[in-house]
């Protein structure tokens, strides 16, 4: 939704109600079940409540700029549109859609599923294993292990650790002050976790430089925080199981009612859905 809210020029439908984040949107779901043939789809939202970072740590995400007026408003009807879409969503106050993908990705994977994750936020990529992956649609990349490992020089497994030590702009998280991307790679190849680094640190091993020693033994409570934040959850209580996720074959009345509110006339055209005779834009 952020994504095709700047993507996308400022449309709004002849009464003057803002769209263009949902058009994008809906192109996009709509692509991914025509190319991709899901079995199962499920669509996560954030909701407005704090979540339990949040309430842990008071800077997370502070530095984020207040949600434009226009995609706020389309915010509040997007839920409403993949329900109408028939796609089954989750949203749960107190965790962020980020948390409920993962929830539900490990529940598919116990399910004997196949789990593709359709994400950007690199956050999601710690999930990635022999049977998750993170396909960034936008970018058109499937990541599996190697492709992680090729982007981060580290394992799915150790992502977290590696973004901890860093630092991630995107979460307000700090990392270890002077331990960049290269360091952090020897480090984690070396001793394995951020666990493992610190008890060297501590101990005054050799293979940790005494400026990075010092910087994680003065940094340590901030690193440790800042990795619990980047943890993704993944039992979140959702009530929702994967297997009840089919994903609707045909539009629904509502679906075809909504689209023509918000003149969608290509989108509905492509469908086969009846549509009226005039195309204002979108």
């Amino acid at each position: 939704l952020h994504r095709a809210f700047h993507a996308f020029p400022p449309l709004t439908n002849k009464g003057g109600e803002p769209v263009g984040a949902l058009f994008g949107f809906a192109r996009m779901l709509l692509g991914l079940l025509k190319k991709q043939k899901p079995d199962f789809v499920a669509v996560c939202f954030d909701t407005p409540e704090p979540t339990f970072r949040h309430k842990a740590y008071a800077a997370y995400k502070a530095h984020r700029a207040e949600i434009d007026p226009a995609l706020k408003i389309q915010l509040g009807v997007a839920e409403e549109m993949v329900k109408a879409m028939g796609l089954p969503t989750a949203a749960l106050p107190g965790y962020e859609a980020d948390d409920l993908m993962a929830t539900l990705a490990v529940r598919g994977v116990e399910e004997g599923m196949r789990v593709v994750i359709v994400s950007g936020d690199k956050d999601a990529l710690q999930l990635v294993d022999d049977n998750i992956k993170v396909w960034n649609e936008a970018k058109g990349v499937m990541f599996d292990a190697g492709k992680v490992a090729e982007k981060f020089s580290v394992r799915p497994d150790q992502l977290v650790d590696y973004l901890a030590i860093v630092g991630d702009s995107s979460d307000n998280v700090k990392g270890v002050a002077g331990v960049g991307p290269v360091g952090a790679v020897k480090l984690l190849t070396k001793f394995g976790t951020l666990e493992n680094i610190l008890k060297a640190a501590h101990k005054g091993h050799a293979d940790v430089p005494a400026k990075a020693a010092k910087a994680f033994l003065d940094g340590e409570r901030a690193v440790l925080e800042g990795r619990s934040l980047i943890v993704l959850e993944t039992k979140a209580p959702v009530p929702l199981k994967p297997s009840d996720c089919k994903a609707a074959s045909e539009p629904s009345p509502a679906l075809t009612a909504l689209f023509t509110r918000l003149e969608f006339f290509s989108l509905l055209r492509e469908l086969g859905a009846p549509a009226p005779v005039q195309d204002p834009a979108p």
